[in-house]
């Protein structure tokens, strides 16, 4: 159980009764996204970066804003939190995905020859970036149907299913590179070890 509001001690609904350590000693199989606290202290720092050491390659940081004035400023320390700690920044909607693809330009970052992007959402206003963006696309009609019938169900005392699978899609576009083909890997792989080859001790 995540919370302890339906057992038996006591504890209100919402209280959290796993920890970090937790987290860490089950996180095997897992990818992870942290989303970031109001406060970005060295205790957010030092919990990201036990979760990159636990699960290398498999954690990322959610670029959690409060959509305010120091927005910018919180990006920024963000990218610099998960640079530190060696994971990577996790766009969760498509306007962030587009603020980060309008920086790489006014910096100069070709994209996606040295960086890839990928939103969430699949807008329109991804779409109609150059290059377009690459994009998770999830069923929100089907999500508000079914929410709507579900609230239905339990204003009339029918059954319901509280739960249900649906499908999601990405949506590939400019943005993020083709995946390479397994001919492509391999000569890739070969020419890195012929260049290690040649740098190596005679």
């Amino acid at each position: 159980l995540l919370t302890l509001g339906s057992t038996r001690e006591g504890g209100r609904k919402g209280d959290c009764s796993l920890g970090l350590d937790d987290l860490i000693d089950h996180s095997e199989g897992l990818s992870l996204a942290m989303v970031p606290p109001d406060r970005l202290d060295a205790r957010f720092k030092g919990a990201l970066e036990r979760l990159a050491a636990a699960a290398p390659g498999r954690v990322w940081l959610a670029a959690r804003i409060a959509y305010g004035p120091a927005d910018a400023r919180r990006l920024d320390r963000l990218a610099e939190a998960a640079a530190s700690a060696g994971v990577k920044l996790l766009a969760t909607n498509d306007v962030l995905a587009v603020g980060a693809m309008l920086a790489c330009r006014r910096a100069g970052v070709a994209i996606p020859q040295e960086l890839s992007i990928t939103g969430v959402d699949n807008t329109d206003l991804g779409a109609t970036q150059t290059p377009g963006l690459t994009s998770v696309s999830t069923p929100t009609v089907e999500i508000g149907r079914s929410a709507a019938q579900q609230l239905v169900a339990r204003l009339e005392g029918r059954e319901f299913t509280a739960q249900l699978d649906l499908p999601f899609e990405l949506v590939v576009r400019g943005s993020t590179p083709k995946p390479a083909t397994r001919a492509a890997r391999s000569s890739s792989s070969a020419k890195r070890a012929g260049r290690r080859a040649i740098a190596g001790p005679a």
